[in-house]
C-alpha cells in the first residue's frame, strides 16, 4: 500500500543461475578497407539467452572488453586474482565503462577495495602468500608491482605496509645467494619493482645485464631487467636487453611462477612499451604476443594472461583505423558490448578507414548443451553417499535428505600446478552445515578427507570450491567430501564438478553432468 493508500503492484525480476559456469569464445576478423562485417549470432551457436557479445575495433588479437568482463566475471579473490582484476582498471577504466561494467566512479572504489584486500594478505614480514598471509616472493613482487602502479595513479597504499613489502623484496634479495633456476624470475621482477620505486642499484643492474645475464635465461626475465635499467636512466643498455629478450625462450618447464608463454609474452610488450623501446624491437615483441594466442588456441585466460593482454594492448594501442558499429562512429581502439537480442537483430561492423582493421570479439554465455567431460592433465571423480557410507544414484532422492558428496583429484601430468576445485550444486539443494562433517553425524563416512590439505576451501550458496598448490612431483590423490540437503522438490540439472589448473587452464578435468529429483515426503 502507498502513501496515498492506494495498492500499489511491482514486477520483479529474479535472475537464477545457470546449471554451468559460463564460457567464453574468441573470435577474429580483418576488415579490408570499404568492407562490411555481420558479427555471428552467438544464439546460432549454442549460447542461451545470457550471451554478451564485446567487440574492439583495431586491438588486434587482444579483446580488450572482453577481458575485462572475463576478470570480472571470476567468482574467487585470492592476492593474484585480487591483483588481476583491479590492475586493467588503472589503464582501461574507460573501457569497463563503455562497456557497462561499471558505473562512472565505481573504478576508484574498487581499486581502493582491492587495495584493502591485498593488505590483508601481508604478513608481518612485509611478503603476501596467496590465500593467506605469506612470503611468495613471485607473489609479492607481483602485489608490489600493482601496489606501485597504484600510488603513481594517486592512490592511497598504507606507508606502513607499503615500505614493509619493499623491504621483503630487498631484504630477500640481499641474502641470495644461487640466482640461477627458478629463483631467477622472482629475482628480476623483484629488482624491477624496487627499480620502479628508486631502491634499485644502477651498479647491481648492469652487472645483472652485463656480466650474470645468461643466469637470468627467460624472455621475461630479461625485459624485467631491461625495465629496471630505463628507470634508472640507462635507456641504451635497456634497449639492447629488450632486443636480448628476443633471443631467449618465454618458459621452462616446472617454473610455478602463474605464467604461460602468453601471459609472458603479453607482459613482455607491456614493459616494452612503457620502457620506450625501440619499435622495431616493439613489433618484433609484439609478434611473440600472437603467437603465444594462436598456440593457446580456444582454450580459456587465466587470470594472469587476460590482465596482461589488457595492459599489452594498451600500452601498445593502434590509434590508427575507423569503423562503424551498427552506424555508430568507433575509433580504434574501441570497445562495444551487445547482449543476445541486439546479436540476434543484427550488428554489423563497417571499415570506413583506408587500411585492414582487426575485430576481435568474445561471446560469453552459458552453452545450451552440457559441456563434455573432459581429462586433461587432471582426474576428477565425484560419488555420493549416505551417512552411514554407502554409495548412493543421487538421480531421485527423498525431500530433506542429506548426502555426502565426495570429491577425488589427481595431477597426471609431470608440471607443478594451482588447481581450483569447482562444484556447483543443483537447484533444490544447499550446503548443510559444513562442520557436521568433523561430527558424529558423518562419522560413519569414511574418507571424509585424504591426501593435501586444502589451503583454501569455501561453501557458498551455490557450490562448494577448493584449491591446492601442487609441485612437480605431486601425484597422490586428493579426496574432499561435503554435504549437502536436498530441500525443494523438483527435477533439476546437476552440474558437473571442474578442477582446473588456474594459471595453466589446459590442464583441466570435468566431469559429465546429468539431472535428479527431489521427491517430496508428504
Amino acid at each position: 500500500t502507498g502513501p496515498d493508500g492506494l495498492e500499489q503492484r511491482q514486477n520483479f525480476r529474479i535472475a537464477v543461475r545457470p546449471a554451468a559456469n559460463p564460457v567464453a569464445e574468441r573470435r577474429q576478423f580483418a576488415i579490408v578497407a570499404g568492407e562490411t562485417l555481420r558479427l555471428p549470432d552467438p544464439g546460432q551457436d549454442g549460447f542461451g539467452e545470457d550471451a554478451v557479445v564485446s567487440v574492439t575495433v583495431g586491438g588486434g588479437d587482444v579483446d580488450s572488453a572482453g577481458l575485462l568482463a572475463m576478470l570480472d566475471r571470476f567468482p574467487y579473490g585470492c592476492a593474484e586474482q585480487t591483483v588481476s582484476r583491479a590492475l586493467p582498471l588503472l589503464y582501461a577504466n574507460d573501457v569497463a565503462e563503455r562497456i557497462g561494467l561499471v558505473a562512472d566512479g565505481d573504478v576508484p572504489e574498487r581499486i581502493n577495495a582491492a587495495i584493502d584486500r591485498l593488505l590483508s594478505y601481508q604478513g608481518s614480514t612485509g611478503g603476501f602468500g596467496l590465500w593467506a598471509p605469506g612470503n611468495d616472493l613471485w607473489l609479492t613482487a607481483y602485489v608490489m608491482d600493482f601496489l606501485s602502479r597504484a600510488r603513481e595513479a594517486g592512490y592511497e597504499v598504507s606507508d606502513t605496509a607499503f615500505e614493509q613489502g619493499l623491504n621483503r623484496l630487498q631484504s630477500v634479495l640481499s641474502f641470495i645467494g644461487n640466482i640461477e633456476g627458478e629463483r631467477s624470475g622472482e629475482i628480476a621482477y623483484a629488482t624491477y619493482v624496487l627499480a620502479r620505486n628508486g631502491r634499485a642499484a644502477i651498479g647491481d643492474l648492469r652487472y645483472f645485464a652485463q656480466d650474470q645475464l645468461e643466469k637470468f635465461p627467460t624472455a621475461l626475465a630479461r625485459a624485467q631487467l631491461a625495465a629496471s635499467l630505463s628507470f634508472t636512466g640507462d635507456q641504451s643498455l635497456a634497449d639492447g636487453l629488450f632486443a636480448r629478450a628476443l633471443e631467449a625462450p618465454s618458459q621452462r618447464p616446472g617454473r610455478l611462477d602463474y605464467g604461460t608463454p602468453l601471459r609472458d609474452a603479453a607482459a613482455i610488450v607491456t614493459l616494452a612499451a612503457e620502457s620506450r623501446a625501440p619499435q622495431r624491437t616493439l613489433a618484433q615483441l609484439t609478434r611473440r604476443v600472437t603467437a603465444a594466442a594462436t598456440d593457446a588456441g580456444e582454450r580459456a585466460y587465466s587470470t594472469q594472461e587476460a590482465a596482461w593482454l589488457v595492459l599489452s594492448a594498451n600500452a601498445a594501442a593502434d590509434t590508427t583505423g575507423v569503423a562503424m558499429v551498427n552506424g555508430e562512429e568507433v575509433g580504434a581502439p574501441g570497445t562495444r558490448a551487445f547482449d543476445a537480442a541486439a546479436m540476434a537483430s543484427g550488428v554489423s561492423v563497417q571499415n570506413v578507414g583506408q587500411e585492414t582493421l582487426a575485430i576481435a570479439a568474445t561471446v560469453t554465455g552459458t552453452p545450451l548443451a552440457p559441456l563434455p567431460r573432459v581429462s586433461n592433465g587432471l582426474t576428477i571423480t565425484r560419488s555420493f553417499h549416505g551417512l552411514d557410507g554407502e554409495e548412493i544414484d543421487p538421480s531421485r532422492v527423498a525431500q530433506n535428505t542429506r548426502i555426502v558428496v565426495r570429491l577425488t583429484v589427481r595431477k597426471t601430468r609431470n608440471a607443478a600446478m594451482r588447481i581450483m576445485l569447482t562444484d556447483l550444486l543443483p537447484a533444490g539443494f544447499e550446503v548443510e552445515n559444513p562442520r557436521l562433517l568433523s561430527s558424529a553425524d558423518a562419522a560413519g563416512v569414511p574418507m571424509v578427507q585424504d591426501g593435501a590439505e586444502p589451503e583454501y576451501r569455501e561453501f557458498r550458496d551455490d557450490r562448494f570450491a577448493a584449491a591446492w598448490t601442487l609441485d612437480q612431483a605431486s601425484d597422490r590423490p586428493m579426496t574432499v567430501s561435503y554435504m549437502v540437503r536436498a530441500i525443494s522438490p523438483g527435477t533439476f540439472t546437476l552440474p558437473a564438478a571442474e578442477v582446473v589448473d588456474m594459471y595453466q587452464p589446459a590442464h583441466v578435468a570435468r566431469t559429465e553432468a546429468g539431472t535428479l529429483s527431489v521427491v517430496p515426503t508428504r
